[in-house]
């Protein structure tokens, strides 16, 4: 089973991926600092747990094109 996640921190990460995807990188350190040029957050947990599902968005996306792109390889 998976972690819960209220829409708030959703809906953030989804904006900040949105809003910042080519600096959006598949490590969280770094992707904090990206986060941090875009948003204000109120709290550490809150920045923490936003960056977080935006990495887990990012690296999903990225296995989903690679995926896809085996797939297209082996059709041909």
């Amino acid at each position: 089973m998976g972690n819960i996640r209220i829409k708030q921190i959703k809906k953030t990460a989804r904006a900040l991926v949105e809003i910042a995807e080519n600096e959006m990188s598949p490590e969280f350190e770094k992707n904090k600092d990206v986060a941090s040029k875009y948003f204000e957050f109120s709290s550490k947990k809150q920045c923490n747990l936003v960056v977080g599902y935006a990495t887990h968005l990012k690296n999903a996306k990225k296995r989903r094109e690679d995926k896809e792109l085996e797939t297209r390889v082996v059709i041909k």
